[in-house]
């Protein structure tokens, strides 16, 4: 059975930094966390407001005070998530050390975020659509344009940790990799705005990496042995669940998984490629769903998703089942209408 690479997901190693540390008084994790706090980035944070109400005090949240209030509560479900498997970890992780690089990820988690949040981004995207504007982009690569007209404060806060503050193009913050493993949401990099039929900038794909941190991103996932799912793939498990359960056989049992899946990428996924399926069962046995290895990836559609959101999957039917009629996918394979969701994947 396949077991979580503890040893490398929770690397001590720091990006651009060739020095061995011997202090004891702090972990490595526990560094990290300082460094995010004493920096400029974070300091900036403190000027940028959380959306609130027309309130009657002075005492509003800030981006500051809203990620140390997200790395408090971080830290202690870290703590608590460790507490369980601790019997797997390194003879020199504990849990607080679990809880120290969750923290650490949930202070950075808003730090790339623009003024005005979501809205700031937009404002950023929509300045360079402007046609006024193209002379900037003339000499861009479609992947380095897609950049610049998409900005993103995931991405925006890679390079900040990794590239601007403290040591610039030199390791940045130079954090450890289990720290910058934790912090990336969505380690993916953007797509081109063609692929994307040139839609509207609140509309466009979320995103992790800008083209020049691209190497950084291949570092992270070597240096912790982590297997990085594409965002093309991880698109289509869009407002899915799983279910999993167990098939005796001698050995003791195998495991067998069924995603009830967005009938929009029902017949894709049905049709998915050896080494997508062989990542997402690495994937599936890293998280310890059972006592038992999985073996088995199943499809099915969930037929919990509103009509609205499926209305261009007809085609997708037609060319497979010949028919227009949307009720026929049930023969297609049996639908379980009282299961219950197991692990959730949403946009």
């Amino acid at each position: 059975m396949n077991q979580m690479r503890w040893l490398e997901l929770l690397s001590t190693v720091r990006i651009g930094s060739k020095k061995q540390s011997s202090e004891q008084a702090r972990s490595p994790f526990h560094k990290d966390y300082d460094r995010i706090i004493f920096s400029q980035s974070f300091r900036q944070l403190n000027r940028k407001t959380q959306v609130h109400p027309l309130t009657q005090h002075d005492g509003i949240h800030t981006r500051l005070t809203h990620s140390l209030e997200v790395s408090c509560i971080g830290r202690s479900l870290g703590m608590l998530a460790a507490e369980k498997i601790k019997d797997q970890l390194p003879v020199w992780i504990s849990p607080a050390d679990v809880g120290a690089i969750i923290q650490a990820a949930c202070l950075a988690h808003d730090i790339g975020n623009p003024p005005f949040g979501h809205a700031g981004e937009y404002a950023i995207r929509e300045w360079f659509d402007d046609a006024s504007h193209t002379d900037f982009l003339k000499n861009l690569s479609p992947e380095q344009e897609a950049d610049v007209r998409q900005f993103e404060g995931n991405a925006q806060g890679l390079r900040l940790l990794t590239k601007i503050d403290y040591h610039p193009n030199d390791g940045g913050m130079r954090l450890t990799y289990a720290t910058l493993g934790a912090y990336l949401k969505y380690p993916w990099l953007s797509k081109t705005i063609e692929s994307q039929g040139d839609s509207p900038s609140h509309q466009r794909a979320k995103f992790g990496c800008y083209q020049t941190e691209k190497e950084i991103l291949k570092d992270i996932a070597i240096l912790t042995n982590a297997n990085l799912i594409t965002q093309d793939l991880a698109m289509k498990f869009e407002n899915a669940y799983m279910e999993d359960y167990k098939v005796d056989n001698w050995n003791g049992g195998i495991g067998e998984v069924v995603f009830y899946v967005n009938p929009i990428y029902y017949f894709e996924l049905k049709k998915l490629a050896n080494e997508d399926t062989k990542l997402i069962l690495e994937v599936l046995n890293g998280l310890k769903l059972g006592y038992y290895e999985i073996r088995g990836v199943e499809f099915a559609i969930n037929e919990n998703i509103p009509q609205s959101t499926i209305s261009n999957a007809v085609y997708i039917f037609v060319d497979e089942a010949g028919d227009m009629d949307f009720s026929i996918l049930k023969h297609i394979l049996p639908i379980r209408p009282d299961s219950r969701a197991g692990i959730r994947f949403s946009g």
